[in-house]
């Protein structure tokens, strides 16, 4: 008969949530390479200037919200598990939470609320995890997993990694023209110029824009990609698991 292994669940969690940052990361690549940004000339009523942009309009799917949602779902139901799965090891109960707290002034009564039937021995490790903003601001992003979750499904902004405008090949420029690069995420447009009375820009411009996908409400700011801050928690849980087995292990062996 095959060994058991107490914490079979939360590495299968940990393997799933990988494969669905996988997915998002193939098909958002897929997504925006088939996506050409489009140029803009609109006027500012307050400045009365036109100001030159270069748009992005278009919606993120919303199978790739599922696949980010999905992958903090199973990473913070790994969590769970993990503290549940140890303290069953030990003689406790299995009716646990990870305590995610929103700062560290409000982790003790967390603590206390959601670690209830976990044993003693336990508790440095855990306590030392620090998961709230300003402890472990990686593994606070799980927070987020929760919020609104009973209402609606994570969303998800793009945003720009990088951007090029061709102003010099047949273009002709004539003043008054400002030019100046500034990323709107509420409308994905990206302003590159803005022209005074008077002011020209003749001629055909060339535009490139690369985008990356961003998680929205992480509760630190971050400009990484979701997949690569859905990686990296996904090797953070990893972690927490090989250290609470380790230490399920050793404290077994003091008994």
């Amino acid at each position: 008969m095959p060994t058991l292994d107490a914490f079979e669940s939360p590495r299968l969690l940990i393997k799933g949530a990988r494969n669905d940052v996988k997915q998002l990361d193939v098909k958002f690549r897929a997504w925006v390479k088939k996506r050409k940004p489009i140029f803009l000339n609109k006027p500012d009523p307050k400045t009365r200037e036109r100001v030159g942009k270069l748009g992005f309009p278009y919606k993120v799917p919303g199978d790739f919200r599922l696949h980010a949602a999905s992958a903090l779902d199973r990473l913070r139901h790994a969590l769970d598990q993990i503290v549940n799965c140890a303290s069953v090891q030990l003689g406790g109960r299995d009716s646990n939470y990870f305590p995610f707290a929103k700062d560290a002034t409000d982790f003790d009564r967390v603590f206390r609320d959601q670690c209830k039937a976990v044993p003693s021995g336990l508790h440095p490790l855990l306590k030392g995890l620090k998961p709230y903003p300003g402890g472990d601001d990686l593994l606070a992003i799980l927070r987020i997993s929760g919020k609104n979750k009973h209402r609606k499904i994570l969303e998800l902004d793009p945003n720009i990694a990088a951007a090029s405008i061709d102003f010099f090949e047949g273009v002709m420029i004539t003043p008054p023209v400002r030019i100046g690069f500034r990323w709107d995420s509420n409308k994905q447009e990206l302003e590159f110029a803005r022209i005074g009375k008077g002011g020209k820009i003749e001629g055909k411009l060339k535009g490139k824009m690369s985008l990356r996908v961003l998680l929205r409400d992480a509760p630190t700011p971050n400009s990484e990609p979701a997949a690569a801050v859905l990686y990296a928690l996904a090797s953070k849980v990893e972690g927490i698991l090989l250290a609470v087995e380790a230490e399920t292990a050793r404290l077994l062996r003091s008994l």
